[in-house]
């Protein structure tokens, strides 16, 4: 028996996690950082939510509640929303799924992809790099032509690993929590 929940590279990974789970991470890449990534699934397993968030009164995206049935705080503040999604990769190189939350104009570079791509976009991998920061952020995603034999083993790797159920993505915040958010940084 032992009270350790993660060790070595997981114990990084879980400590950087939102999700505080071992078996995906959150996809966050700096201005001209990039990854060597492969898609999990094609537009079928994408999850797509509504959010909140603005800017310019340091509200950070978090889940609306409105399709919950629940009143949402973000809602009746008349804070901005709008449409999120999340797809999922394989990292190639640290052999793990990444979760990308990515707003609708990201969305379009996806959308590139696949149509490029239709039929094996999926068993290609990619150059998926940041540039820029802010607004005038965008992403450039890059077939890779070829993978080295030890990028390829990792690559197979993604054919076993465990997919996240769709609910474990999105965390809802309950009304109290939200309101608490927008209390202290809307005042």
């Amino acid at each position: 028996m032992t009270v350790f929940v993660a060790i070595g590279k997981d114990a990084r990974r879980f400590n950087d996690s939102r999700s505080g789970s071992l078996d995906f991470d959150w996809l966050r890449l700096r201005d001209g950082e990039e990854r060597r990534v492969m898609f999990l699934a094609g537009e079928e397993g994408f999850v797509t939510y509504l959010a909140h968030n603005s800017r310019s009164q340091n509200v950070t995206t978090h889940a609306c509640l409105e399709p919950t049935g629940v009143a949402c705080p973000s809602c009746s503040r008349k804070i901005a929303r709008r449409q999120q999604t999340i797809i999922l990769l394989w990292d190639i190189e640290n052999e793990y799924i990444l979760a990308w939350d990515v707003p609708e104009k990201h969305l379009k570079a996806v959308r590139n992809v696949i149509t490029e791509h239709p039929n094996r976009f999926k068993d290609i991998a990619f150059n998926l790099k940041r540039e820029g920061a802010g607004r005038f952020t965008s992403y450039r995603i890059t077939p890779i032509p070829e993978l080295t034999a030890k990028e390829t083993a990792k690559a197979e790797q993604r054919k076993t690993a465990s997919i996240p159920e769709p609910g474990r993505l999105i965390k809802y915040k309950k009304p109290e929590e939200i309101e608490k958010m927008l209390t202290s940084v809307l005042h």
